[in-house]
């Protein structure tokens, strides 16, 4: 009798390896997938922990800055009170202006900078805009400005294309384009289109969009091919470029002015050049006055009045006009009539304006908020008001933001 042969298990076992193999397999992938997803999401979580933090150091130094310039303006109102020839005035050698420390937050850094906005050419003062019938003096300083802009781009920056009426354009009111300017016709005709302004510019960056401001002129950047040419060269050198945001601006003095304390020196020989061609005899200063004044004991003026006293500013309110008829600096015409539209030529009503003055109310406050790795810029241009009185419920705010941006 035969016994049954036994089946053999092999086949199965090799099956249920095989089975238990892939399933191993699969299980090590979904738990490698699951520990990357999750290191993915920690890993995000400490970034935005540390943009946070690094954003909140920035904004402290913001306020650390608005409270350096708040000091400032207690400060000035205490000296005028004790001193009768003080006023109110910013310059370089108080705290706002020097240079940027780093401060710690917790366990966050933040390194922040003060610029006077005074200390530039404001570009939305080239366009005047009447207001008043008689007394109005922005039709002058828009002519000197101008003035001043054209032989900065052309002379300074050395630019083959003057793009000065191609601002004009853009900040005007009417389509009537100048001999190198554009008007929305232009602007329309790109890809995309758009319209021009033909108001004053928000932002100094609104520069990029019209024609002939290239990024390597806005920003500053070195010419490639003049790079090139210098390294062909010995002892080759360049004047580094400068970024128009350190020339020019939008939130300056409203008329125009400048702060003689916090001004380029360049910036001054230019505005009494240009005030010179414009009206010869106008102001009676030149730069050896100035480079006196700031080898002294003290370079800076405390008010306005010492700029009067100096020649920075005219001393008769008479019109502009062609020719040097009229000295505003002769004592004898002291009791003449300062609105006679005839002492000079004819000047149409048009007064000399002051050019310069020692105060600012316009400030950019650059604060770069650093936590780990993690860099965060904040760029705040603010204003502060020049009242001596703030805090009330009716009364304005010591600080209004006019800009504020976040580079992350």
């Amino acid at each position: 009798m035969m016994t049954p042969r036994r089946k053999s298990k092999d086949g199965r076992e090799g099956v249920a390896l095989l089975l238990a193999l892939v399933f191993i397999v699969l299980l090590a992938a979904l738990v490698t997938d699951f520990m990357y997803r999750i290191h993915v999401e920690a890993t995000l979580v400490e970034s935005s922990n540390s943009n946070h933090e690094a954003l909140l150091a920035a904004r402290s130094g913001v306020a650390t800055a608005m409270s350096i310039l708040h000091a400032d303006r207690i400060g000035n109102s205490e000296e005028t009170l004790e001193v009768d020839q003080a006023g109110m005035y910013d310059s370089l050698d108080e705290p706002w202006a020097e240079g940027g420390d780093v401060v710690s937050f917790n366990d966050d850094l933040v390194n922040m900078s003060i610029v006077d906005e005074y200390s530039k050419i404001n570009l939305n003062a080239l366009i005047f805009e009447t207001s008043t019938a008689s007394g109005d003096t922005g039709e002058a300083v828009h002519e000197i400005l101008e003035l001043v802009v054209r032989d900065v781009f052309m002379v300074d920056l050395e630019l083959e294309l003057d793009p000065t009426d191609v601002i004009l354009d853009w900040l005007d009111a009417d389509d009537i384009p100048r001999p190198n300017g554009a008007e929305s016709d232009y602007y329309e005709s790109l890809d995309p289109p758009f319209s021009c302004k033909n108001g004053p510019m928000d932002s100094i960056e609104e520069l990029l969009l019209l024609p002939s401001i290239t990024p390597e002129i806005f920003f500053g950047l070195p010419d490639p091919e003049e790079e090139l040419e210098l390294e062909l060269e010995e002892d080759g050198e360049a004047a580094e470029p400068i970024p128009l945001s350190d020339l020019f601006t939008v939130h300056g003095h409203p008329e125009g002015r400048l702060n003689i304390n916090t001004t380029s020196p360049g910036f001054i020989e230019l505005m009494l050049e240009m005030s010179e061609g414009y009206r010869p005899g106008f102001l009676t200063l030149d730069m050896s006055a100035y480079e006196s004044q700031m080898e002294s004991e003290f370079p800076f003026f405390d008010t306005e009045q010492q700029l009067l006293e100096a020649g920075y500013l005219p001393k008769r309110q008479q019109p502009l006009g062609g020719g040097g008829a009229g000295n505003d600096n002769n004592p004898s015409n002291d009791n003449e009539n300062t609105n006679d539209t005839n002492s000079n030529g004819g000047g149409e009503g048009i007064m000399p304006p002051p050019m310069f003055t020692v105060e600012s109310n316009v400030f950019r406050i650059q604060a770069d908020g650093q936590s780990g790795e993690t860099g965060v810029r904040v760029e705040a241009y603010v204003f502060r008001d020049p009242s001596d009185k703030q805090g009330g419920e009716s009364e304005p705010q010591l600080f209004r933001i006019l800009d504020w941006r976040v580079v992350q």
